[in-house]
């Protein structure tokens, strides 16, 4: 694994990674995405932006490739599903004489049931 891992550790090399380990950052990189793993890697202490690119497009290989691994945490419960009715959607057309578009309009409203929206005029 450290073979590997050797062009990681040298870029990490100049960087004080504070406990930190390749896991953690791996762990990171899964679960909060790249922008967070490349803020924690400045944080840590990777000078420069091509630098924490290199890093983290090295731990995202080493990822990929089982070299290191991160804890998955189980998915997050779907958040409670209101009942269609609760919702509504209002369309409010101010006009002097006509719709402009009508037709356009029809097509667009009649994809959608009608206890989804209103239409006033």
């Amino acid at each position: 694994m450290f073979r590997l891992l050797t062009p990681l550790w040298l870029l990490l090399a100049g960087a004080s990674l504070g406990g930190t380990s390749l896991e953690e950052l791996g762990e990171l990189r899964v679960h909060r995405g790249r922008p967070a793993l490349l803020a924690r890697l400045k944080e840590l202490g990777v000078a420069t932006v091509a630098e924490r690119q290199k890093a983290a497009t090295a731990i995202g290989h080493a990822l990929r490739q089982g070299r290191i691994s991160a804890r998955l945490a189980p998915p997050a419960p779907p958040p409670p599903a209101e009942a269609a009715s609760d919702k509504k959607v209002a369309f409010l057309f101010l006009i002097y004489d006509e719709i402009h578009h009508e037709g356009l309009w029809h097509a667009f409203l009649s994809a959608a049931p009608l206890a989804q929206y209103s239409v006033h005029v």
